[in-house]
């Protein structure tokens, strides 16, 4: 007889299998990334209102390292959000977070630590009134918590290279370096850890600057980290 779990977990994606049935992908506090079957439906099935993308549950589910799905037996809710439905920035910066994670954390193991960090992150988004900067702070968050968080910078050192991520006293030897403006908001980004800056610290070209600059650094360090479609939605949406 398979054992029941119980975990908290993060919806990644939600597809429909079937005419009852979906595969749920989520990250989960106790194992990781896993993907579940999930019977839907209005008698005794799951309702679909509940797996919406990052939405925050707590799953009872079978689990089993050897099995590629495992099978879910309860779904509840834990902790609706208040404001990523009715405001459209936060709903942008919500499907910039799904892609993030989707890719980031889809095949991560069990790491509590870093999906207590992504919690973090997902209340700054629903609640914080300053927001300009969440999509780099989202990603130096997680960097911070898989061991890639950048290097501060010390003395003449005005360039960041993605590739190694540490600040140069010279300009990178590929094309990937940032330039020292965008360097310098990465800079300012690290000095206010963990809070976010001021939405005037920087132009807004630069901040369209760095999270394009910030999300190559995660194409270098993060295996399987591709190119996201939410990027020109928050630069028309992030004035």
């Amino acid at each position: 007889m398979q054992q029941l779990h119980t975990t908290r977990a993060i919806v990644l994606r939600c597809i429909r299998h079937g005419d009852r049935t979906s595969v749920l992908k989520a990250f989960t506090e106790q194992f990781g990334a896993r993907s579940y079957l999930v019977r839907m439906g209005a008698k005794g099935g799951t309702r679909p209102g509940l797996l919406e993308p990052l939405a925050r549950l707590e799953l009872v589910a079978t689990d089993s390292a050897d099995q590629g799905m495992q099978h879910l037996r309860e779904v509840r809710a834990d902790r609706p959000y208040l404001r990523l439905s009715t405001d459209p920035v936060r709903g942008a910066l919500a499907l910039f977070t799904q892609e993030v994670l989707h890719q980031g954390l889809g095949q991560h193991g069990p790491d509590p630590a870093l999906f207590r960090s992504v919690l973090s992150a997902l209340e700054v988004l629903d609640t914080e009134e300053e927001i300009t900067y969440y999509p780099q702070f989202l990603l130096l968050q997680l960097a911070l918590h898989m061991g890639f968080f950048p290097s501060a910078a010390e003395g003449d050192e005005r360039w960041f290279d993605p590739i190694e991520g540490v600040f140069l006293s010279l300009p990178a030897p590929h094309v990937h370096g940032f330039d020292t403006e965008v360097s310098a908001g990465l800079q300012q980004m690290i000095d206010h850890w963990p809070l976010m800056p001021d939405a005037q610290v920087m132009s807004t070209a630069t901040r369209r600057a760095l999270l394009d600059g910030l999300l190559a650094f995660f194409r270098f360090h993060v295996p399987g980290f591709g190119e996201l479609r939410s990027p020109a939605i928050l630069h028309a949406v992030l004035h």
